[in-house]
């Protein structure tokens, strides 16, 4: 299929949260299926600070009395990219501005959602046109409404809703960013409702998400309409398996798979050894990982009691944590150590030689860390909130069935709990078969990209 896809972030370049991974993951994915994808995003500074290579378009977009310079790129993976420029709107140090946002986002929306129907309705007239528009959050949700006021033949949208906190409320103004919707629209609006109204399909990045899209809170009025056949589909993210794969990672001291795990073994030594903990391959070893400085404070609440267990502990947490974590480093000289290096890499090579890993990112707009622990054979201990739920099944006591360890409060009691069912079960034939299945569970890309070219297609009629 040829598909549109508009969004105000894609990760690396541009990224304000995980909506600029999942782009970037889906993208690539789909494009790898075979199918043209096109990426319409706002010029960012951080595409030419990462070196994209961009061409300007000698004709722009009319938006109506105004005009849009269009730059085009590509990314490696072969999908291709629309940057609108302007600068007064995009020229900027981050996506959407700090805590409240820009005060002027309505306009820096309105001009992606103007711009991305304005380069449909230019491939339509070229008799090249899209097959499917997707928007992603509130910046693009305008865009299925747009397209639908330009008459014709509407081209098929989906709406997806990674961010459900992000309603893109605005008190006024609406009808100055939206000349072409003035009739349809009140100067006040939300550009999630306004998209949820319009688009074809709506698909839920989580599972609490598809909840508050359900909510009067985040969908108004629309909230009793989104049921049976307008319910939002729930599809979660996945991982590039490029990056994230135990059998090819050149960051791992080995290699191994889900089929033969014994280099594991050998990652943990050599992380042992790396990291100065005591070289004892017989006892489990720990990477916790703290998203924000409220999760390190559970985190550091809980390490007396967790290595009160025969384990050793690595332990990644924000900056605001370091004295805390290295005043207990020195209590606990041979069993816990803070992670210094933050790269992804280090991060990876910690999973591989961990035998469980405590994910605390209940924030989490997607289960990737959960996802992550669980392709390199690192049993997951999460809390049952967020987008880990998706993601993880408790195991029930003889480990037969389940992926993960789940506990239910954010308090360290809680988390100390699953963590001892997690650790009393190390070195059981259990174990090694729970590893086994958690690592061979399908968490790619590819079976997500596989899932929305589905919902393309249902779309598409």
């Amino acid at each position: 299929m040829d598909i549109l896809m508009v969004s105000a972030e894609l990760s690396p370049y541009a990224r304000g949260s995980e909506v600029g991974d999942v782009v970037a993951g889906l993208s690539k994915a789909l494009r790898q299926l075979g199918h043209r994808v096109t990426l319409a995003l706002p010029r960012h500074p951080g595409f030419e600070a990462g070196g994209l290579l961009m061409a300007r378009r000698l004709t722009p977009l009319s938006l109506g009395g105004s005009d849009l310079t269009v730059l085009d790129g590509q990314l490696s993976s072969g999908v291709e990219l629309a940057l609108f420029d302007d600068p007064p709107l995009y020229d900027r140090p981050s996506v959407y501005g700090e805590r409240e946002g820009y005060e002027d986002n309505l306009a820096r929306f309105a001009v992606l959602c103007r711009g991305a129907a304005a380069l449909a309705q230019q491939r339509a007239e070229q008799g090249k046109p899209f097959e499917v528009a997707h928007a992603f959050d509130a910046p693009a949700a305008a865009l299925p409404a747009l397209l639908k006021a330009q008459g014709g033949a509407a081209l098929p949208t989906l709406l997806s809703v990674v961010d459900s906190e992000r309603a893109g409320r605005f008190e006024s103004g609406a009808h100055a960013a939206f000349p072409g919707l003035r009739g349809h629209i009140g100067d006040s609006l939300s550009l999630l409702e306004l998209g949820l109204g319009a688009a074809q399909l709506v698909v839920a990045g989580s599972e609490d998400a598809a909840r508050d899209l359900g909510s009067q809170r985040l969908s108004g009025t629309l909230a009793a309409n989104l049921v049976g056949e307008r319910a939002p589909t729930v599809v979660a993210s996945g991982l590039d398996y490029a990056v994230f794969n135990p059998a090819t990672d050149t960051a791992l001291p080995a290699r191994y798979d889900a089929e033969d795990a014994s280099n594991k073994g050998r990652c943990k030594s050599a992380v042992l050894s790396e990291l100065s903990l005591e070289l004892e391959l017989d006892r489990p070893l720990v990477f916790a990982a703290a998203g924000s400085g409220v999760e390190a404070q559970l985190l550091i609440a809980a390490l007396p009691a967790l290595l009160k267990n025969d384990i050793a502990v690595i332990v990644s947490v924000p900056s605001s944590a370091h004295a805390e974590v290295d005043r207990l480093t020195g209590d606990y000289p041979s069993d816990l150590v803070r992670l210094k290096d933050t790269g992804e890499a280090a991060r990876r090579r910690a999973l591989a030689a961990a035998d469980f890993a405590i994910c605390l990112d209940a924030g989490a707009l997607t289960p990737a860390s959960v996802q992550a622990a669980q392709r390199y054979g690192t049993v997951p201990i999460a809390l049952g909130q967020g987008a880990a739920v998706d993601a993880l099944v408790d195991c029930d006591a003889d480990l037969s069935t389940g992926t993960g360890f789940v506990f239910d409060s954010a308090e360290a009691s809680s988390l100390v709990g699953a963590a001892t069912r997690a650790f009393s079960a190390y070195g059981s034939p259990g174990h090694a078969r729970l590893r086994r299945r958690v690592m061979r569970l399908d968490v790619s890309w590819e079976r997500v990209a596989r899932r929305y070219a589905q919902l393309y297609r249902k779309a598409a009629g």
